[in-house]
């Protein structure tokens, strides 16, 4: 019997999740309010300074404040590297209502 070779690529839905806020603009910040420009957030209490995100940013939008990452609205343009390259999934897509 021969073997299938194959990439897992995590749970089905999540990618479909992902691609749909892609799609939508949701991820790059394109139909957001301008005053709700924060893609990501940092999940301060996980955080563990590594700088992982710092250098995997290619906006150089991540900061380093008292030893936990920040993340700059204003630099950010959505990409998710940031996300990708966290060990302790600290990084998440900030969905608070903004009024």
């Amino acid at each position: 019997m021969e073997r299938r070779k194959f990439i897992y690529t995590g749970c089905g839905w999540m990618i479909g999740g992902l691609a749909a806020l892609t799609f939508s603009g949701f991820i790059s910040g394109q139909n957001l309010p301008e005053e709700s420009k924060n893609l990501y957030t940092i999940l301060k209490v996980r955080c563990d300074g590594c700088k992982r995100c710092l250098m995997a940013c290619k906006e150089k939008a991540i900061t380093m404040v008292e030893g936990k990452a920040r993340i700059d609205p204003e630099k950010c343009k959505g990409c998710g590297d940031c996300v990708r390259s966290c060990r302790r999934q600290a990084i998440k897509p900030d969905v608070s209502e903004k009024a």
